[in-house]
């Protein structure tokens, strides 16, 4: 899911809209949908590990060097399948836009940008 479309789709469900119609519909209809839901579910995490790795203070990049903890990769894979695109998931991770494509090409993830 790309972060466009997840920032459209949460501005127009605070205004009760549908994202695909435009027409006021119910919160709770669209709440129920699936692509709502796991919109809200990226956004929540995504916003979550931005909001941890802001406590820790790390720098761009601060992780150079260091090898990739499996949980990075998760979330490496996760936010690429998400729509994330090259320099956000550099951000994400405190990693190199040559490091991210150089392991989501060891991953098996994509043939590189």
């Amino acid at each position: 899911m790309e972060i466009d479309t997840i920032v459209k789709t949460l501005r127009a469900l605070v205004q009760s809209v549908d994202p695909g119609t435009g027409e006021i519909t119910p919160r709770a209809e669209l709440i129920e949908r699936r692509e709502i839901i796991e919109c809200i579910r990226v956004a929540e995490k995504t916003l979550s590990e931005l909001e941890r790795r802001k406590t820790t203070q790390l720098k761009p990049e601060a992780k150079k060097g260091q090898a990739w903890s499996e949980g990075d990769e998760a979330l490496l894979l996760e936010s690429f399948n998400s729509g994330l695109d090259l320099e956000a998931l550099a951000r994400l991770l405190h990693r190199s836009p040559s490091s991210i494509n150089a392991r989501l090409i060891k991953l098996g993830a994509t043939e590189g940008f």
